[in-house]
């Protein structure tokens, strides 16, 4: 398979990590993930943007930006034009975004399972998630690029899968990149998990 240069912008919470995973394990690339997230890089270390590009397969945030850059949309719609293929990733459930999120702040741990009971009262703010999701459709908008959504790609229906695919143009099934996106892998669980 041809490795395709492949830029992944998302919104939190969307399963981007995976689908990176995904890409890396498919076509054997190295990947870089979140380059202008402080928690994981020093802030000087990517600064210059030039310094990213050299990335065939990259995985960023929408409120992620470089030091010193502040429009969201113009910086993203100059920088995409570095690669070949362009996703964009986002959620239906708005508010399974903040929920997803808010824990993950909560705990500063952003790779966990957890469970949430039917009647849970969790105290969300949705502001920033709607701000970031409109972002995110706005670019969509400008670049002209279908919004992935997670609800398709992590459905474990195989038809969607493969559709959510079809839109990015790239050589893939919706077999190879299952193990990646099978919605068991989910870190929301539908029932607790068993003290046994």
């Amino acid at each position: 398979m041809a490795k395709v240069r492949t830029v992944i912008v998302a919104m939190h919470r969307t399963g981007s990590t995976s689908l990176l995973k995904g890409f890396r394990g498919i076509f054997k690339m190295r990947y870089l993930g979140e380059p202008w997230n402080l928690r994981v890089h020093d802030e000087h270390k990517y600064k210059d943007p030039k310094t990213v590009i050299g990335h065939n397969l990259l995985k960023t945030l929408i409120m992620q930006l470089p030091p010193g850059e502040s429009d969201i949309i113009k910086f993203y719609s100059n920088f995409v034009k570095n690669y070949d293929k362009v996703i964009i990733l986002s959620r239906k459930n708005r508010k399974a975004i903040a929920e997803s999120w808010g824990l993950a702040e909560r705990t500063n741990n952003w790779n966990f399972s957890y469970y949430l009971e039917e009647n849970h009262n969790l105290d969300i703010d949705l502001t920033p998630v709607d701000y970031y999701c409109d972002k995110l459709e706005e670019l969509s908008e400008k670049l002209q690029i279908p919004i992935t959504w997670y609800e398709d790609l992590y459905s474990g229906d195989l038809k969607l899968i493969q559709k959510s695919i079809d839109k990015w143009d790239i050589n893939i099934t919706a077999e190879q990149l299952f193990e990646y996106v099978n919605p068991k892998l989910r870190y929301r669980l539908k029932e607790p998990k068993s003290i046994l």
